[in-house]
C-alpha cells in the first residue's frame, strides 16, 4: 500500500512538471481594467519574449497556454511636515505597491497548470536612499523569472 502511495505521489509530480514542458505558446490575457494592469500585462509580454523559452501569441486560439489573473499598482501619495524656527519644511512623494496573482492555463484542459502570487513593500519615491524602481515591471519581472525557474526545474528533471 505504501509502494502505492508513493507511485502515485511520484507520478503526480511528475505530470505537474511536464505540463509546463508543454507550453511553448503562450497568450497573456487582461489582467484587470486600470491602466497598471494594462501596464503589467505588456511587461509580461516583454519579458516573456525576451526569455527565448516561450513564444508569446495574439490569440488564446494560437497558444498552448493563457497568462490570465489579476495584477495592479496602487499609487499612495506620502510626505512630511517639518516646522521649526526657519519656518515649515516638507518631503512629498508617491508610494507605489504593486499586487498580483498570475495563473497559467491549459488551452487544451482549461485547468490551471501553473500559478505565482505577487506582495511587495511598497517601494517609495522620496526616499534619497532608495533607488527608484518600477512596481509594474517588478510584478511582471518576479512572475517571469520563478515561471522560468518552475519550467526549467521540469527539464532538468527530465535529462
Amino acid at each position: 500500500m505504501k509502494t502505492l502511495l508513493l507511485i502515485l505521489v511520484l507520478s503526480f509530480a511528475a505530470f505537474g512538471q511536464n505540463r509546463l514542458d508543454s507550453v511553448q505558446k503562450i497568450y497573456v490575457d487582461n489582467l484587470g481594467d486600470s491602466d497598471s494592469s494594462a501596464l503589467i500585462r505588456e511587461k509580461l509580454r516583454a519579458r516573456l519574449t525576451d526569455s527565448d523559452r516561450f513564444q508569446v501569441v495574439e490569440s488564446a486560439e494560437q497558444a498552448d497556454a493563457v497568462m490570465t489573473g489579476a495584477a495592479h499598482v496602487d499609487k499612495t501619495q506620502v510626505g512630511s511636515i517639518q516646522t521649526d524656527s526657519s519656518g515649515v519644511n516638507g518631503k512629498i512623494g508617491a508610494s507605489y505597491d504593486g499586487q498580483g496573482v498570475i495563473r497559467l492555463v491549459s488551452t487544451s484542459t482549461k485547468e490551471t497548470i501553473w500559478i505565482y502570487e505577487y506582495k511587495q513593500a511598497k517601494i517609495g519615491r522620496f526616499i534619497p536612499i532608495m533607488k527608484p524602481r518600477s512596481a509594474s515591471g517588478d510584478v511582471a519581472g518576479k512572475a517571469v523569472k520563478q515561471l522560468l525557474k518552475d519550467a526549467a526545474g521540469g527539464q532538468k528533471k527530465k535529462k
